[in-house]
């Protein structure tokens, strides 16, 4: 994901005093978030990759999941990143209906290692 603009731009807005383990922070929540209202999906080892499912979920949940994470980037991230995340996700969700299915799940995060990466895994 270091690539990722979406990643690139939270992380540039993130504060100075959350720099250190800001995005492992981030990637923590995802995953937790994940695990108790999406999928999460590890690579055999639990260590070289995975992917983090959003599925749809009823209006109350996903309106308390987006106020938790809001407050999460604020805590831990700091409110530049919240600015950018929130202009992000605002923009991604104003064009979502015109392409995406309500029902559809949505492929949050996918993140492989280098070393699993050149031996294909995560390739086109």
């Amino acid at each position: 994901i270091s690539d990722d603009p979406f990643y690139i731009t939270l992380e540039a807005a993130v504060d100075d005093h959350h720099i250190p383990e800001a995005m492992f922070r981030y990637m923590d929540y995802a995953m937790a978030e994940a695990l108790a209202h999406g999928k999460l999906v590890l690579t055999q080892d639990r260590r070289s990759g995975g992917a983090v499912w959003s599925k749809p979920l009823d209006p109350e949940t996903s309106a308390r999941l987006s106020e938790e994470k809001k407050a999460f980037i604020k805590a831990h991230l700091g409110p530049k990143s919240l600015d950018a995340y929130a202009a992000i996700v605002d923009f991604m969700g104003n064009q979502s209906p015109l392409h995406v299915p309500d029902n559809a799940w949505y492929l949050s995060i996918l993140g492989v290692s280098q070393r699993p990466r050149a031996k294909g895994l995560a390739g086109s």
